[in-house]
Order: structure tokens, then C-alpha cells, then sequence
């Protein structure tokens, strides 16, 4: 089978969804992850307070460890919190290895997904938030747009969201090498298209893009702010079984890591 085959068909496998990471390799980037999203949400503060009657959604929940064992505590009071994603096989790992009486997991789409089922079931929410997740949307004013009709009024949301990264930059040069094109996809077809690959980070930029989006939406910037962030892993083994596993062939993997020290180190 040509080995254009093989990337679409595991991609294929995966239901369907770009940025797609295992449940089980998340959790190498359990520490420096929850560390990140904490530190950023701690600079935001809400204009309405928590209640005992809120309820929360977390769009992008992945493998609902966050939600479970960091959000959860952190927005305290809340009703609930109803995390969502579009990808079918993490829903079903945070189902079952997260679970929460006051979490309710849910497949669905905020880009491209109809809003109304949540609504119908839960109806509004006061807060919407979403860690790391954005950054694999294609359409950010759908989505968007789909968070302010999921939004009680006065709702506010909290995102964090990722610009660019070392890893994703060598994942772009690979895919631009005669040797690897057919292995490694080009991460341009899998991240939104004002993620930034090889070049950098303006944040003049990327303010002014998140204020377009959210002002088509609907919603109000209140605040925007662009930083670096560096997450510590183990070591080189621990990002290649982020992602390296889930698109390249068994015997292709040593020299791909090889190949990543060299850009990286």
C-alpha cells in the first residue's frame, strides 16, 4: 500500500479529527499542560462572580483529565461543568477514565456542529472555556459565533490558545523533505490557518486577527494578551510519543527521531 495510504488511512481511524493526540500520550504532557493552563487562567478574572447555579462549558476537553483534576476545583462554585469534543475516541476515554457527577461529557463539534442540541439539554452557560484546543479550528469566527449562542447573556468566555511550537515547525520542515512527505503530514492542513510555522510570533498580529474573529462573533475582547511558554518533558522520547506513533510507519520512527534531536538540540 503506498505510504500516502497508510497516513490517510490511520488518520482516517482516528474519527476524523485534525490535531489528533492518543488519550494514553497525554499524559506525558500531564505536568507541564496542567501547569500552563493554570498559570494562564489565573490571570483572568471574571466580571461575574462564581455561583452555585452556574454552569460551565469546557470546549476541547480532550482526555478530561484537566477537567476532572484541575478545572473542575479551580472554578468552584458551579452547578456543573459540560465538557465537549469533537473527537469521539477522547470523549469515550474521558468517560471512562474521568468521570465526575458534576461533569457531563459530550461529542461535539464548536466549529462546525449545531449549537442547539447543548442548548435543549442544558441550556445556557456562564462561562465557556477552552485550553489548547482553538488552535486546531479552521473557521475561529464559527466557532466563535457558536460560543456567544451557547453563552447565557452577560456570559464570558476564557481561551488559551497556542500560536506556534518547536515541534510543529519540524513537523512543517519534515513535510517539506522529499524523504518524509509521504509520512508526515503537513501541519498546515491540520492547525488553523493563522497558526504560524517557521517565522515569528507578532503579537500585534495575532491580537488584532483574535479581535476580528470575536467582534464577527458577536462578543467583546476584553483582553488579549501574546507570551512564550516553554513545557518541560523528560526528554526527547516523551514529545515523539506525543505525536511521532500516530502518523509514521514502525520502522520509519528511530530515524524520525534522530532527525528531531537534530532540529531540536
Amino acid at each position: 500500500m503506498p505510504a500516502t495510504n497508510q497516513f490517510q488511512k490511520k488518520y482516517s481511524e482516528r474519527d476524523g479529527s485534525s490535531c489528533y493526540i492518543d488519550p494514553d500520550a497525554l499524559q506525558q504532557a500531564k505536568t507541564p499542560g496542567y501547569q500552563h493552563k493554570l498559570a494562564a487562567l489565573s490571570h483572568v478574572h471574571f466580571k461575574v462572580p462564581a455561583s452555585e447555579r452556574s454552569q460551565y462549558l469546557d470546549v476541547g476537553c480532550g482526555s478530561g483529565g484537566f477537567t476532572r483534576d484541575a478545572l473542575l476545583e479551580h472554578v468552584r462554585p458551579c452547578r456543573r461543568i459540560v465538557a465537549v469534543d469533537r473527537s469521539e475516541t477522547l470523549i469515550k476515554y474521558a468517560q471512562e477514565h474521568a468521570s465526575h457527577p458534576d461533569i457531563s461529557y459530550e461529542l461535539a463539534d464548536i466549529e462546525v456542529g449545531d449549537p442547539q442540541p447543548l442548548l435543549a439539554k442544558y441550556g445556557a452557560f456562564s462561562r465557556v472555556y477552552s485550553f489548547l484546543a482553538l488552535q486546531c479550528v479552521r473557521d475561529l469566527k464559527a466557532a466563535y459565533r457558536n460560543m456567544f449562542h451557547l453563552l447565557e447573556d452577560g456570559g464570558e468566555c476564557a481561551i488559551v490558545s497556542l500560536t506556534g511550537s518547536t515541534i510543529t515547525d519540524v513537523m512543517y520542515q519534515l513535510s517539506n523533505m522529499e524523504q518524509w512527505r509521504d509520512y508526515v503530514p503537513d501541519p498546515r492542513e491540520l492547525y488553523s490557518e493563522r497558526f504560524l510555522f517557521c517565522q515569528p510570533v507578532v503579537q500585534e498580529k495575532v491580537i488584532s486577527s483574535e479581535k476580528d474573529a470575536v467582534l464577527a462573533a458577536g462578543l467583546e475582547l476584553v483582553s488579549c494578551s501574546v507570551y512564550d511558554s516553554m513545557w518541560t518533558l523528560p526528554d526527547i522520547d516523551a514529545w515523539m510519543g506525543m505525536r511521532s506513533p500516530y502518523f509514521l510507519p514502525l520502522d520509519y520512527y528511530q530515524v524520525h527521531a534522530q532527525i528531531i534531536k537534530l532540529f531540536i538540540l
